[in-house]
């Protein structure tokens, strides 16, 4: 979703970019099985959002990272919330 969060900012606010590096992002609609994957995750997230979070770290944070950056990004997902992260899905 960063992609298309950065394509809106740079439509509506061109003058306040610089610059805009794109990283592991696509323009093609889901596959069903990430669709499927997503659907999943938002019904966990429901009853048990830290699970959702655990079950994502190793996704996003390579292994070598996850120890340290581990507490940080559970800490802004848990101050995010599970609605920001269940209506961003």
């Amino acid at each position: 979703m960063g992609g298309y969060v950065a394509l809106e900012v740079l439509r509506q606010a061109p003058e306040r970019v610089e610059r805009v590096a794109f990283l592991n992002t696509h323009a093609r609609p889901d596959s069903p099985e990430a669709t499927d994957n997503r659907k999943r995750l938002m019904a966990i997230a429901e009853k048990d959002f830290p699970a959702v979070i655990r079950t994502l770290l190793p996704k996003l944070v390579l292994e070598e990272h996850l120890e340290a950056a581990s507490g940080t990004i559970t800490e802004m997902a848990l101050a995010a919330g599970r609605l920001h992260f269940v209506n961003s899905a």
